[in-house]
């Protein structure tokens, strides 16, 4: 804010007076009309509706409502956009064009959009598609490797979002990981976690290609190209470039 110009000001002079001081100072005056060959006196409608905070062009409160009544407080839903799809929690609470989830069993919310929720019953669940999941073979798991819980199912939901460590491979199908605390969680499956980039320069192991299982240091990292430059520890100075899946971050098991 200018230094000789006082909030009071501002409150005297609306927003939607902006334009017609403008006009003002070219000569206008009210019941004057507009334009090079103006003729007669065509008085000038002033339409500007003013919307509440965080409302856009053509937002109206209706369209709010109406989304507020397609969910409620404690209502159960599910994601079926973005990259939350699939988790399913309650709604802890609705404003503007966002709910807010909150997950079972932790204090954890997230904020998403209403048109990527849907409601949720519980006799949706299906365990025929969770034993086809626990089927697929791992891919690229592989001890060391730092993740990121996906999946709500594991351990009730309490570790959704949650970084842990791949402690061991138990078989074709599953792995155990590492908490924080030490504490162990088994049978894993790749459906259930997420690879996680370092910061630069720190520790990374290749999942893929004719270097898998090597470990390199991080030099760079092109987010919009999904793209990352490594260097093998222990070899020439060439950095080798990978899509940002074919990378994660690595822990070495004491």
């Amino acid at each position: 804010m200018a230094k000789d110009i006082e909030p009071e000001n501002y409150i005297k002079n609306p927003v939607e007076g902006f334009g017609k001081k403008i006009f003002e100072k070219l000569g206008w005056y009210e019941g004057r009309g507009v334009g090079k060959n103006s003729q007669g006196e065509i008085p000038i409608h002033f339409n500007a509706v003013p919307r509440s905070e965080r409302k856009g062009l053509g937002a109206t409160d209706e369209m709010e409502s109406e989304q507020k009544r397609k969910f409620e407080i404690g209502t159960k839903v599910k994601i079926i956009e973005g990259k939350h799809k699939g988790i399913r929690g309650v709604v802890a609470d609705i404003v503007d064009m966002f709910v807010f989830i909150e997950l079972p069993r932790t204090v954890n919310q997230i904020r998403v959009k209403t048109s990527k929720v849907v409601k949720y019953e519980e006799n949706e669940n299906s365990e025929a598609n969770d034993r086809s999941t626990r089927q697929k073979k791992l891919r690229w798991v592989m001890p060391g490797l730092r993740v990121r819980v996906r999946s709500q199912k594991v351990c009730d939901g309490s570790l959704y979002n949650s970084k842990v460590i791949i402690n061991d491979v138990l078989d074709k199908y599953s792995f155990t990981a590492l908490l924080r605390n030490q504490r162990i969680i088994t049978n894993l499956t790749e459906k259930d976690i997420e690879t996680v980039i370092p910061s630069l320069n720190e520790p990374i192991m290749i999942l893929k290609g004719t270097n898998r299982g090597e470990v390199a240091n991080l030099i760079e990292r092109d987010r919009k190209r999904n793209k990352v430059k490594v260097q093998l520890i222990n070899e020439s100075p060439e950095l080798i470039e990978y899509t940002q899946d074919d990378v994660c971050e690595f822990v070495k098991l004491t």
